[in-house]
């Protein structure tokens, strides 16, 4: 009888701390948000807070922070789902100012069933915030390129717009980066670190 019923307790506990995650994001509420509020916005700071500066905070401005203060400095538009990880193929990174910025898109290149003690990266896309404005570059407008390093501790990547020539190098073992600028602007280095929300 004790294991019957310790059965059905734990059942009954399971059953109540389920929740309609429908649309997958893991919030458990049932909208396409990923926040747990039951709304269409992402990230409220309140219940029934709407997303309307789709920065993925419900805060009303369009900064990377969640204070409706007029937001950080720049936004590179971070998407809060988003972990750090050295060899991640999505890096954000920001000053410690909020005044610089970089997202970047990235894809593996190690062959499948290979383990490759530099992974090799093609850089596809990236968005470099700095002195109040954000730029964006792909292959169609920039030339990309990335140097892989041994185990990626010190890797670095180049977006040469052909005017400007942007520099990121890793720092502590890939945990943060430098970015430079030199051609027709010159600033730098100036030190990323990870982005979380």
């Amino acid at each position: 009888m004790k294991k019957v019923v310790l059965f059905w307790l734990v059942i009954s506990v399971l059953a109540l701390g389920c929740s309609d995650d429908s649309d997958h994001t893991g919030a458990g509420d049932g909208d396409a948000g990923w926040d747990s509020d039951g709304d269409a916005g992402d990230y409220s700071d309140a219940p029934g807070a709407e997303d309307e500066d789709m920065d993925g905070y419900g805060d009303g401005d369009p900064g990377t922070d969640r204070a409706a203060d007029g937001g950080g400095q720049v936004d590179c538009r971070f998407d809060p789902a988003v972990e750090w990880f050295i060899i991640g193929e999505i890096l954000q990174m920001e000053s410690a100012d909020q005044g610089t910025c970089v997202w970047l898109s990235r894809t593996n290149l190690c062959p499948d069933g290979m383990i490759c003690k530099a992974i090799p990266f093609s850089l596809d896309e990236v968005r470099i915030g700095h002195g109040g404005q954000v730029r964006e570059y792909d292959s169609s407008n920039a030339t990309l390129t990335w140097t892989p390093s041994w185990h990626n501790w010190e890797d670095s990547g180049n977006i040469d717009t052909g005017a400007i020539v942007f520099t990121l190098t890793a720092l502590d073992y890939g945990h943060a980066y430098n970015i430079t600028a030199s051609g027709g602007e010159t600033w730098g280095p100036i030190r990323l670190d990870p982005w979380a929300p």
